[in-house]
């Protein structure tokens, strides 16, 4: 049901929307058919609670859109300038705390950007042109401490990556360019020990990649690649007592010799 004005069959001024039990739904004004300034929605059914208020011009949405849960707690605050996003762009959970704040320059995302996912892991960075540039940080929102820190070229992860563990301590140190591992790769456990580190080029594991027995610094694996096929002698150990285990020759995939020792270092097989 619909009440309202009509001027040479065009709506004009205030219009008003209801429900088949009478209960308002909408409500706002119109300009030669077009809506105009501001509008509002409520929920249906019995209830006076205001879900979204949107401002129009020549019947396209310029100004400030809100929205709001049933509850009353704001949900969504934004600006639109000519039908698309354009300034900041802020919308909450149904208890008040910030879900996501952004930036926009014409209907694209560009400026700082902070989302807090339902787990409470804030990223804050920084978009150009509605891609991801420049410096980004991944915390634990409830207590701040840092996840990770990566860095973006135009969309894609370009530059020095950092994971952390709680403690603080790195988990993680790698390089990418323009989205793919270039560079040194090195992982840590949590008490800061290394666990593997390697050379990545163009994503692919290239040279010496060395892999530690867990809260040690003892080699479980010593690897050699070449554009991620492995390549050249491969070793093996054994954790207790530390010693040399297997010792493999490979050239560019292909398996040439396999030598396995004892723990007092003789050999038990070769060919």
């Amino acid at each position: 049901m619909e009440e309202g004005w009509l001027k040479a069959g065009k709506r004009t001024g205030r219009w008003s929307f209801y429900d088949q039990k009478g209960n308002l739904l909408r409500s706002g004004h119109y300009k030669s058919g077009n809506m105009e300034g501001t509008w509002r929605y409520w929920y249906r059914g019995d209830t006076n609670q205001l879900k979204s208020e949107y401002h129009y011009k020549n019947g396209r949405l310029h100004g400030k859109r809100m929205g709001w849960y049933k509850n009353g707690q704001l949900h969504l605050r934004s600006e639109l300038r000519h039908g698309v996003r354009h300034g900041v762009t802020e919308a909450f959970r149904n208890d008040g705390r910030l879900w996501s704040r952004t930036h926009f320059s014409r209907g694209k995302r560009d400026g700082p950007s902070e989302k807090v996912d339902r787990f409470g892991i804030r990223r804050t960075g920084l978009y150009k042109a509605n891609l991801k540039h420049g410096p980004w940080t991944i915390e634990d929102a409830s207590n701040k401490n840092v996840i990770a820190r990566e860095e973006w070229l135009h969309g894609k992860q370009h530059g020095e990556q950092i994971e952390y563990w709680s403690n603080g301590e790195k988990r993680v140190l790698e390089t990418r360019r323009r989205g793919v591992r270039h560079g040194l790769y090195t992982r840590w456990d949590e008490p800061g020990l290394v666990v593997q580190s390697g050379y990545y080029i163009d994503g692919e594991k290239t040279g010496k990649w060395t892999s530690n027995f867990p809260g040690t610094e003892s080699p479980s694996a010593i690897n050699h690649f070449s554009r991620g096929v492995p390549d050249g002698i491969q070793e093996h150990y054994r954790e207790d007592p530390h010693s040399l285990h297997e010792r493999t020759v490979i050239t560019k995939g292909e398996l040439r010799q396999v030598t396995r020792f004892s723990a007092d270092g003789s050999i038990l097989e070769s060919p």
